[in-house]
């Protein structure tokens, strides 16, 4: 057995996952192919504002998401933008949008398409970015204080003072 081998020979118990943990520190995508027919999407915007992003990945039927946390996480902390991936028929996504009073983007998203552009194969998932853009922290949330956690930070930088952290 070699050294990386016994490093991780813990990984060999754990189930659902098939990539390495996700490493911070890389730019998020400017364009991602979603499917369901919508061709290219620009996420060039998300490297272009004022004090960074959140970008949850989310499917209605996924039995761990919860999109309470993200509307209350969205409106305690307006300074950031905000931008959903939701893997869902055409149908149920008007009505999370409407149900959750989700006033951001949201996007079709093909999770089969997921783990081929971002890297990742887990959901409820949350990247957070920079203002220019590079991913800060990313992670699987399913309250408020992971996203907290997760999002700490931006949220260190543009929100040092705030009681709720």
């Amino acid at each position: 057995m070699t050294e990386k081998d016994s490093n991780q020979g813990h990984r060999r118990f754990l189930k659902g996952s098939s990539v390495e943990p996700y490493r911070v520190g890389g730019k998020f995508p400017s364009t991602l192919e979603p499917g369901y027919g919508q061709g290219t999407v620009d996420f060039g915007w998300l490297s272009r504002v004022e004090a960074g992003s959140l970008v949850f990945v989310m499917s209605p039927s996924c039995e761990s998401c919860s999109f309470d946390p993200i509307r209350d996480f969205s409106l305690d902390f307006p300074a950031f933008q905000y931008a959903m991936l939701i893997d869902s028929g055409e149908q149920a996504f008007m009505e999370l949008r409407e149900e959750h009073e989700l006033s951001f983007p949201l996007i079709r998203f093909d999770t089969s398409k997921y783990l081929l552009q971002l890297g990742v194969d887990q959901i409820p998932w949350v990247f957070v970015l920079n203002r220019i853009g590079q991913v800060v922290g990313a992670g699987v949330f399913n309250h408020t204080q992971h996203l907290l956690h997760i999002a700490r930070p931006l949220l260190d930088v543009y929100y040092p003072d705030n009681e709720i952290i």
